[in-house]
């Protein structure tokens, strides 16, 4: 085996009872044989891609390298699957391969049908320990699909003449060649092709691209009328494929009608979307109608939307009903109105049948129960917000000059839920505030505002309460800015326009007693009572005082 070993050589004496008289150490290292080793340089599966089916792809190169020391044979080479073939071996020519070299194996792929194939490239060899190598082979074969439209039938009066369209698609995952002669028009004279911007004889079409033949049906007489248009092609890979479209015409008159004929809606906030009013369309003629179109026009288009609707899916034979869902979603105040456009082939000519459509606009609910407290250099804003449809958000505006104009009209006060406190305000000066509920449109398009609840206040003396407030603490701290020169303060506190407290706090603060005396009688701030509280000063000028601040607050 491999691998270094030792012993020793001794020699004894006989005479001694062969006892050692002298030894010597011996050491070796085993190698293993010279070998061959076939590595291929890639070992991921050689991918070969799209490829159409009935077309071969250009060779790829598998390449090998003798890694071992010894010379290395490669005596074949072979695919387990047809549709890939090995289309030149060096590296049975180039046999042997010496240590360190490399050779290659040229492989093409022939698909015969479309979708995902996969095979094995067997590589026969002398390497002792991989006789065979196996190297993973894929591609995908891909095939053009010819998908015509449908039957093309006609409904046109006698002497009158109708174009419609035959549309070829390619449906499949490679391109589809159409010969010069590839879309030939047989049958009745009264069917006439007609040139196209994109037409199908002598194109190729990408998957998924298309091609038009617009057929014209011009009938002299009453007579069932009929042709065939047969288009030529390489679909699924086979080259002369014919697809045919049978093409009918039939001299009979439709007739329309729509139940109702007037679609009057609710009275719905701006941004939001009705309930669908349905029209159904009738075929109350003897031939097949065909419905062109179904829009909304007039005055205030975009204050409707159409729903869901089948009258263009498919023609309506005689007798037969398809409906239309409109639905209202006023995008402007006031009243709105417009038209249900039918667009239809009925007596015979293209004509539009209208249905009239009205509805009122008006402006999403506003905030409720707006109420605004100023203090010295705050203002506390509360309210209650909408429960409505879309309502997402309450834009709070502030002014100073005048009551904001819209919701852009000033600052924006940032707040995050139904309450806040606008501070860093100018003492002794007005504000004007105007809240906007905001709503999203029921297509998340663009945002609408309410009316606005608006409010105008003045910041004042008294910091707290804050003016108009409603507090909950029935013995309150109050506090004010100091007035200049001011020796001594005093409080009138009324309830309801009674006076019940009187005092005289030489701080510019105080805190009103839970219970008390005045005029004899037990006095207390109680819930649900409205007090108002007059702060005066005194000041060696006006030694008589004088008024200088007023808050009134509501006990909740």
């Amino acid at each position: 085996g491999t691998g270094p070993y030792g012993a020793s050589l001794e020699v004894l004496d006989p005479t001694e009872s062969y006892v050692v008289v002298d030894s010597t150490a011996l050491s070796g290292n085993g190698t293993a044989a010279p070998s061959p080793v076939l590595t291929v340089q890639y070992t991921v599966p050689v991918d070969f891609g799209d490829q159409k089916v009935g077309t071969t792809s250009a060779a790829v190169d598998v390449i090998v390298k003798n890694t071992g020391n010894a010379d290395l044979n490669v005596t074949g080479a072979g695919s387990s699957d047809l549709q890939f073939d090995v289309t030149n071996n060096a590296c049975v020519e180039a046999s042997p391969i010496a240590p360190n070299d490399t050779c290659a194996i040229s492989v093409r792929f022939s698909p015969t049908s479309s979708g995902p194939a996969s095979a094995a490239l067997s590589i026969n060899s002398n390497d002792p320990a991989n006789p065979t190598t196996a190297v993973g082979l894929t591609g995908n074969g891909t095939a053009p699909l010819a998908s015509p439209s449908g039957t093309l039938s006609f409904a046109t009066p006698i002497n009158g003449s109708d174009t419609k369209t035959i549309t070829l698609t390619n449906t499949g995952d490679a391109s589809l060649v159409i010969p010069s002669g590839g879309a030939v028009l047989t049958g009745d004279g009264t069917f006439t092709k007609v040139v196209t911007t994109t037409p199908c004889a002598g194109s190729t079409l990408a998957p998924g691209d298309h091609c038009t033949v617009d057929i014209k049906f011009s009938p002299t007489s009453t007579a069932p009328q009929s042709a065939t248009l047969t288009f030529t092609d390489d679909s699924g890979g086979t080259a002369g494929s014919k697809q045919a479209v049978s093409i009918t015409g039939t001299v009979l008159i439709p007739g329309i009608n729509s139940n109702p004929l007037s679609m009057g809606f609710e009275v719905l906030p701006v941004g939001r979307l009705s309930n669908p009013i349905t029209a159904t369309i009738t075929n109350t003629g003897t031939a097949t109608l065909h419905i062109a179109s179904v829009a909304i026009g007039g005055l205030n288009y975009k204050s409707f939307t159409l729903g869901i609707q089948t009258c263009t899916e498919a023609p309506i034979a005689p007798g037969d009903t398809c409906n239309i869902n409109v639905r209202f979603a006023p995008t402007k105040l006031g009243a709105r109105v417009a038209t249900l456009l039918v667009r239809n082939d009925a007596d015979g000519t293209a004509h539009t049948l209208n249905v009239a459509l009205t509805g009122t606009g008006v402006r999403p609910a506003s905030v409720a129960a707006l109420r605004a407290a100023p203090g010295c250099t705050d203002v506390r804003l509360t309210w209650r917000n909408p429960d409505a449809v879309g309502f997402v958000r309450v834009q709070v505006v502030r002014n100073s000059a005048h009551t904001p104009r819209g919701p852009f009209d000033g600052a924006i006060v940032r707040h995050t839920a139904g309450a806040v406190t606008d501070t860093g305000l100018d003492q002794f000066h007005s504000y004007h505030y105007a809240l906007y509920a905001v709503y999203t449109s029921f297509d998340h398009s663009h945002l609408v505002f309410s009316a606005a609840d608006a409010a105008a206040v003045r910041t004042g003396r008294i910091c707290t309460p804050r003016n108009g407030s409603l507090i909950s603490d029935l013995s309150p701290p109050v506090d004010w800015t100091p007035y200049p020169g001011a020796r001594l303060y005093a409080y009138i506190l009324q309830r309801f326009g009674h006076t019940i407290l009187v005092r005289y706090p030489k701080r510019s603060q105080t805190t009103l007693p839970s219970s008390w005396t005045f005029n004899g009688q037990s006095k207390s701030i109680q819930h649900g009572g409205v007090y108002s509280f007059y702060l005066y000063a005194y000041t060696s000028g006006r030694p008589k005082g004088f008024l200088i601040g007023v808050t009134v607050f509501t006990e909740q």
